[in-house]
């Protein structure tokens, strides 16, 4: 998969259990360019998920969740996991 917009940064726990965090910084008129480019991830995210989407609490084996962030926003993050 090409990706134009996101970069990643992957962490782990020390246990097993990982995640990514994306982020992108785009003028407001590439916005919808993003948050497509967040689909097509989710998408082969789900496709290729290990178990359940849920909390591991909840015996779930992922989560992810992406929210877009409002450019006037300093230091706001979306996160995809």
């Amino acid at each position: 998969m090409t990706l134009n917009y996101l970069i990643f940064d992957a962490s782990d726990d020390g246990e097993g259990n990982g995640s990514w965090e994306a982020m992108a910084s785009v003028p407001p008129d590439e916005l919808s360019a993003v948050m497509a480019e967040v689909r097509s991830v989710e998408a082969a995210a789900r496709s290729d998920a290990p178990g359940p989407r849920g909390a591991l609490d909840d015996g779930g084996a992922c989560i992810w969740m992406s929210r877009p962030c409002p450019m006037e926003t300093s230091g706001c993050r979306s996160r995809s996991r």
